[in-house]
């Protein structure tokens, strides 16, 4: 069985990468699950890390992002898009955890 790390681009997750990386340990995987919804700043910061990660020798970030969802007589491609399609918060707003779904 691989060993994936789930990368949220946050600094838990950067610093188990680092650790990760630090202690030597298999990664056979790395992956950013894509809301659709980051700043520029998110997307530059995995494009950075990414190179970081292969100039060690580790994979490239992955980045997921889930098919598209049909709301009412349309596609939302995005968690943003669903949210405001549905006009509701996403689930972490009732005390859900969708987005980590």
């Amino acid at each position: 069985m691989g060993i994936i790390l789930s990368y949220g681009a946050g600094t838990n997750s950067k610093a188990i990468l680092c650790e990760s990386i630090r202690r030597s340990e298999p990664l056979d995987a790395i992956v950013f699950s894509n809301t659709g919804a980051e700043t520029p700043e998110i997307y530059a910061d995995i494009a950075a890390t990414t190179e970081w990660s292969i100039a060690r020798g580790y994979p490239p970030i992955t980045v997921v992002q889930r098919a598209g969802a049909i709301v009412g007589d349309g596609v939302a491609h995005t968690l943003e898009q669903e949210c405001l399609m549905r006009k509701q918060l996403p689930g972490i707003a009732y005390g859900f955890k969708s987005c980590s779904d």
